[in-house]
């Protein structure tokens, strides 16, 4: 797990695409991962930190020959 802190006047969203973490259910994913995070304000303080999980492993796409 990864820990990644905000800086002053960053939203939650800014500090995870900071950290390379900006794909689909990245903040639903740090916001259950890090206790209390969601009831924090829009612009949290610096240096709030933010549980970021593992990412999942992606599985190459099966390849499809049109013709041999």
């Amino acid at each position: 797990m990864k820990i990644v802190r905000t800086q002053e006047h960053e939203p939650i969203d800014l500090a995870l695409w900071r950290a390379g973490r900006s794909g689909r259910g990245e903040l639903e994913a740090a916001l259950d991962a890090t206790r209390r995070l969601a009831a924090r304000p829009i612009l949290p303080p610096a240096g709030v930190a933010i549980a970021l999980p593992d990412a999942p492993r992606a599985t190459p796409a099966k390849t499809v020959k049109l013709w041999d």
